[in-house]
């Protein structure tokens, strides 16, 4: 590992942007959202960046670069043009102690900015140590694709209730399962159909339950026939994130590869799955214990699954309806809703 991940406090912190074009901006943008306190020094600006100075979010320094720039800088960001110039703000940075970063020039770096992917307050920072930074925008852009943004708003639960969890859960092993539901059941369920007040609820109701809190989910995914590409990106986050998995004979190995490597994988019977009291006694089970059921089949026994899943529901069990790319504009399924168990 060449590079050391570090995350910085940059909030009240004075930065150093030099350059006043599109990519000085961008940067500007990054440093913005982590609340520094942006000066912008640069012989002419771009409209957008010009927008900044007036409505006093940064301030400007105009004219040639000079090292008094720097003074009172904890860091700099060299975004000119001109790798002559880069240069000579890179040696200065570096005989001041500060932290520099040239962008698209790591041999001048001492810090790199990575590609990010944000769900505040959960960010992930992917480098590629300057060798490939193509490499880490797609790494970045298959990341956007598979973690939605509820994952910000759980962190913000989590960190809402965090000492009231540790007070209710002495027992650090207690205390883990319990945020294993929180993340896999019904709370976060909530949380994907953009019910935070529920989920809260949901949360709550748990911690009162105390050791006893149960519930997990279950998720009808239509998989539509043996081709994995017509799965939805939400019926890939419920394959990765399964415990168990219920298929119907047709679903392709191809789909049920795509599960976590883990899950229990079983195949049940299709056209008669609705009158399955068995099946249905068993999914209930297993939610309760706090497991998360993924109901994989095809587009052809969408009325049986239905079925199922009002059952579950009138049983309290959490659940969630995941159409495939041929159904997506199918409103069927639309009228259930996400119900937390109790």
């Amino acid at each position: 590992m060449r590079l050391f991940p570090i995350f910085c406090d940059l909030q009240g912190k004075n930065v150093l942007v030099v350059g006043g074009g599109g990519v000085a901006l961008r940067k500007v943008s990054l440093l913005l959202e982590a609340a520094a306190r942006v000066t912008v020094g640069a012989q002419t600006l771009c409209s957008d960046m010009a927008r900044l100075v007036e409505q006093g979010k940064v301030q400007y320094l105009e004219g040639a670069y000079c090292r008094a720039w720097l003074d009172g800088k904890c860091l700099a960001v060299a975004a000119t043009s001109v790798r002559e110039v880069n240069a000579r703000i890179a040696q200065d940075a570096a005989a001041l102690n500060l932290w520099v970063n040239v962008v698209d020039d790591p041999e001048l770096s001492s810090f790199h900015v990575p590609a990010i992917v944000d769900r505040s307050p959960v960010v992930i920072a992917i480098s590629s140590s300057g060798v490939a930074p193509v490499l880490a925008r797609r790494l970045r852009e298959k990341l956007e694709s598979l973690l939605d943004q509820g994952w910000g708003s759980l962190a913000q639960l989590a960190e809402k209730y965090r000492t009231r969890i540790r007070e209710r859960f002495g027992d650090v092993s207690e205390r883990r399962r319990f945020y294993a539901w929180m993340l896999d059941g019904p709370v976060a369920a909530h949380v994907r159909q953009a019910r935070v007040p529920q989920a809260e609820g949901a949360l709550m109701q748990a911690l009162a339950a105390g050791n006893t809190f149960s519930g997990g989910l279950v998720s009808f995914v239509c998989a539509g026939c043996a081709d994995p590409g017509l799965l939805t990106l939400k019926g890939l986050r419920a394959l990765n994130e399964a415990d168990v998995v219920l298929y119907e004979q047709g679903v392709g190995d191809d789909v049920l590869a795509l599960a976590r490597r883990d899950a229990d994988k079983r195949e049940v019977a299709g056209a008669s799955v609705s009158q399955n009291e068995s099946l249905c006694t068993q999914m209930r089970a297993l939610a309760q214990e706090g497991s998360h059921v993924v109901c994989v089949f095809g587009a052809g026994s969408r009325a049986e699954q239905a079925a199922l899943m009002s059952r579950l529901l009138s049983l309290e069990i959490c659940c969630e309806w995941i159409p495939g790319v041929a159904a997506g504009a199918d409103s069927f399924g639309q009228r259930f809703a996400v119900k937390a168990v109790g």
